[in-house]
C-alpha cells in the first residue's frame, strides 16, 4: 500500500516556506560574501604588536603613606569636634 499523494495546499505551503528560507539564506550570506567575510585569504596568521600596559602596577607602600596621612587628619578633626559633638548630645537629651 502507497502512502496518500500530498494535497494541493501542503505542497504549495511547503514550497512557499522552501522559498522563503532560501531568500533569508542568500540575503544574510550575499553581503558576507560581497564584503570577503567568507573568504579564506584573510585568514592568514599577521605579526601584531604588543601595546605597553594602560595601568601602571599600584605602589603599596604609596597607598598606605597616603592611608596613614588620612587617618591622621581625620582624627585631628574629630578631636576638634569632640566638645561640640559632646555638648549637641547633652543638649538633644
Amino acid at each position: 500500500m502507497s502512502p496518500a499523494p500530498p494535497s494541493r495546499k501542503a505542497v504549495i505551503a511547503s514550497s512557499f516556506i522552501v522559498g522563503v528560507g532560501f531568500m533569508a539564506l542568500v540575503g544574510l550570506a550575499a553581503p558576507l560574501v560581497e564584503r570577503g567575510a567568507l573568504s579564506v585569504h584573510g585568514a592568514e596568521a599577521s605579526v601584531r604588536e604588543v601595546a605597553p600596559t594602560l595601568i601602571e602596577p599600584l605602589d603599596l607602600a604609596v597607598i598606605e603613606a597616603q592611608i596613614a596621612a588620612s587617618e591622621r587628619t581625620l582624627a585631628a578633626a574629630r578631636a576638634m569636634t569632640d566638645d561640640d559633638i559632646a555638648r549637641l548630645s547633652r543638649l538633644t537629651r
